[in-house]
């Protein structure tokens, strides 16, 4: 302690007429300072560390990871694959469900007693139509010596050929369960 002061007496000299209490009060406010530099040296290193493994420049420890940056441009590359994949879903669903219009969504049929000298219900129209009410009605009358089968064919739910009553009857089961938005219609 009595070398502080001597110290701080010579720097204090009579020359320059500064009191020793002022040069010792700097002195302390310039220790002071240097403390307070380095606290702040020390939080600026902590909060730069923080940010490397944050921002995944360079983290502190080896096994950390990609860090936020590198996570983020991950999830945006997995969103726009996805998003790619999501148009080629809808593509390929349009395309199905233009297909599907085309596919048989109606099926009526009626069994029937075609001659009298048969027994049971052997005959029976069948009529199977896509969403336009397109498609055919098969006929096949059984006998005991001889077995039929007619086609006709439907454009929108008309023949151009005349139609029997069980196939009009199995044509009007195919149409009634189409489904609600093959036809537009509500059933009822």
């Amino acid at each position: 302690m009595a070398a502080l002061q001597d110290i701080l007496s010579q720097l204090a000299g009579s020359a320059t007429g500064i009191p020793t209490w002022v040069v010792a009060g700097v002195g302390l406010l310039l220790a002071l300072l240097l403390v307070l530099a380095v606290v702040a040296n020390v939080r600026l290193w902590l909060l730069q560390r923080r940010v490397r493994a944050l921002f995944g420049t360079r983290g502190p420890l080896p096994d950390q990871g990609p860090g936020l940056e590198g996570i983020i441009l991950g999830h945006t590359r997995q969103l726009d694959e996805l998003q790619k994949g999501l148009e080629g879903l809808s593509t390929e669903m349009r395309q199905m469900a233009t297909r599907l219009r085309s596919a048989v969504q109606g099926v009526g049929l009626v069994r029937f007693n075609a001659f009298s000298d048969t027994g049971s219900d052997l005959s029976f129209a069948i009529a199977m139509v896509d969403a336009e009410g397109n498609g055919i009605v098969l006929l096949s009358l059984y006998g005991r010596d001889e077995a039929r089968v007619y086609a006709k064919p439907l454009d929108k739910q008309a023949s151009p050929y005349p139609l029997s009553d069980e196939e009009s009857q199995a044509l009007k089961m195919a149409i009634k369960s189409l489904p609600r938005r093959a036809t537009g219609q509500s059933r009822r």
